[in-house]
């Protein structure tokens, strides 16, 4: 990565993972189930750990934000198409990061925070990959 330590992507992928573990304590069903589901999600206030989570995200800088966008499609699998090796990943990632480039901060932090449900297996299998890329 070039802007973003991996210490730091390890710290956001935390935060998605508390995330995701409290949504799936408070709805142990998983999602959306009937339509009485959806009025509750809109009106139920935020969770410590989305508020944390999404402080973090935003607290990134532009740089770190494009690093961690490329992060989360590289976690994704996107042009991995099944390959896995160091070389693959590697390429992968700078084709995701060269594309995400020059993007403004707000758009970056926003292709982060649209991914709430898959996020946090996104960064995971990212880091998880790049720890052995780079």
């Amino acid at each position: 990565m070039q802007s973003l330590s991996f210490k730091k992507a390890l710290e956001l992928t935390d935060l998605a993972e508390k995330k995701n573990a409290e949504y799936r304590q408070r709805r142990p069903a998983g999602g959306i189930i009937e339509s009485t589901d959806l009025k509750e999600l809109l009106f139920e206030p935020e969770s410590a750990e989305a508020a944390e989570f999404k402080k973090a995200v935003i607290s990134l800088s532009r740089d770190e934000a494009v690093d961690a966008v490329a992060l989360m499609y590289v976690g994704r699998g996107d042009y991995l198409d099944g390959d896995h090796s160091a070389e693959a990943v590697r390429k992968a990632f700078d084709l995701h990061h060269d594309s995400f480039a020059q993007q403004s901060h707000e758009q970056l932090t926003s292709v982060l925070m649209s991914k709430t449900a898959v996020i946090h297996d996104y960064l995971r299998f990212g880091a998880d990959r790049l720890k052995n890329a780079f």
